[in-house]
């Protein structure tokens, strides 16, 4: 009989745990690009909290890291480390905030279509793409953190925008463009030009096929099947850097460096001083986070980010965070550092819980701190709702009411018995 007992008391707890999650509505919007530059159309997902929170609810906007990414920006790897199961960093995240009680906005990035079989969105691209600058993804940026702040039922005056790697270091920028946004989360942000973060991760590459296995460049090219590509790329971003991929001659001839224009990397070389001045311009506070075991960005590019707020006399409008384990991905690796192999059952292939939860803590002493009023008057915008979110949370609470039932009969059964 104990043992019948304790299986009933875990069902219960495990259908209770189902019915508590599916509370959380998971949207599909869609929303135009405002800023007039053409007639795109965003497609994303909308995490809200469960109906039973009262009021307009803080929001967030997850932005992408470089390269074509969706909605749920999956990664499997990072800089001379892949571990083969990609982890859906931003659908973890924006799950674990809306738990909380926040809403989060994810969206497909415009260079994430079919066509490069990033995600099947309706997305127009069948070429090559042709962004000028990397202003187009601020500027898109920009325009999913309007459509959040004018949703029904988010505070407008409680948004929050959280940057990934790329969009970290222009984060920045985008808080002098909209001053109306609360805050900025830095994640994994580099501080140096791309030049040199590039320069960092080839030599980081090649240190450590170099430390662990003895290889020198043409070995270690072998065994990183990525590394003759991303030299080649180093060495094509520093002759852009440096003048001598002539910006011009490269647009007219069609010249491409790493699938996109020169003059985007110029823009992207470019974005570093532009970040360093706007964070002296912006009055919103920021939120720097890393993990300690990151060979993207290392921990070292967020110290940098620390140190110059610091010098600007920026100390009281930041917070940092470093996270002992934690990957470019936000997984944990169970590891002191690099200095030997990494096995696999020591690599987590879920993003680490401690991130999401000092996110939501930053998020809501913000609001408490800046007394962000609760408006009323946000307007619904159109969107396109999943009726499979509502269907999945309808059939969760048949089933939970079955579960219950049979519980309460199955623990009669096992007592009169």
């Amino acid at each position: 009989m104990s043992q019948g007992c304790w299986l009933i008391t875990s069902l219960f707890v495990l259908c209770l745990l189902s019915y508590v999650r599916a509370e959380i509505r998971v949207v599909t919007v869609t929303f135009p690009d405002d800023n007039n530059l053409d007639d795109f159309t965003f497609e994303g997902s909308l995490y809200l909290p469960s109906t039973e929170v009262d009021g307009p609810v803080p929001g967030v906007v997850l932005i992408h890291r470089s390269g074509p990414n969706s909605r749920d920006a999956p990664m499997n790897g990072q800089n001379a480390l892949f571990w083969g199961t990609p982890i859906p960093i931003f659908r973890e995240i924006a799950t674990a905030l809306a738990e909380k009680g926040i809403a989060v906005l994810t969206y497909d990035k415009r260079s994430c279509c079919r066509y490069n079989n990033c995600y099947d969105n309706s997305y127009p691209f069948s070429g090559p793409f042709d962004f000028s600058t990397i202003n187009v993804f601020l500027n898109d940026a920009s325009t999913a953190a309007r459509f959040l702040q004018n949703y029904d039922n988010v505070n407008s005056k409680a948004v929050v925008v959280a940057g990934h790697s790329q969009s970290g270091q222009f984060l920045p920028s985008m808080l002098v463009d909209n001053p109306g946004l609360l805050g900025g989360i830095m994640l994994a942000a580099p501080f140096r030009p791309i030049d040199e973060i590039l320069e960092y991760q080839v030599q980081f590459s090649l240190e450590l096929s170099d430390n662990l296995y003895g290889f020198h460049l043409e070995e270690a090219m072998q065994f990183y099947p990525n590394l003759k590509t991303l030299i080649e790329l180093r060495d094509d971003v520093r002759n852009v850097a440096s003048g001598r991929m002539n910006v011009t001659r490269g647009e007219e001839s069609g010249v491409l460096v790493g699938g996109i224009p020169i003059s985007f990397w110029n823009s992207w070389i470019d974005l570093a001083d532009t970040a360093w001045e706007n964070a002296a311009k912006i009055s919103q506070p920021l939120l720097l986070v890393n993990g300690d075991m990151d060979s993207n960005n290392p921990v070292s590019e967020t110290d940098m980010w620390a140190a110059y707020l610091d010098d600007i006399g920026a100390s009281d409008r930041y917070e940092k965070k470093i996270f002992r384990c934690l990957t470019h991905a936000f997984n944990c690796i169970d590891a002191p550092d690099f200095s030997a192999p990494i096995d696999e059952s020591a690599i987590s292939l879920i993003v680490d819980p401690r991130l999401p939860e000092t996110m939501a803590a930053w998020i809501k002493q913000l609001v408490v701190a800046a007394g962000a009023p609760e408006d009323s008057d946000s307007t619904p915008v159109p969107t396109t709702e999943s009726s499979s979110a509502n269907r999945k949370t309808d059939f969760c609470r048949v089933l939970f009411t079955l579960a219950v039932w049979t519980i309460y009969f199955g623990a009669a059964l096992v007592h009169y018995y």
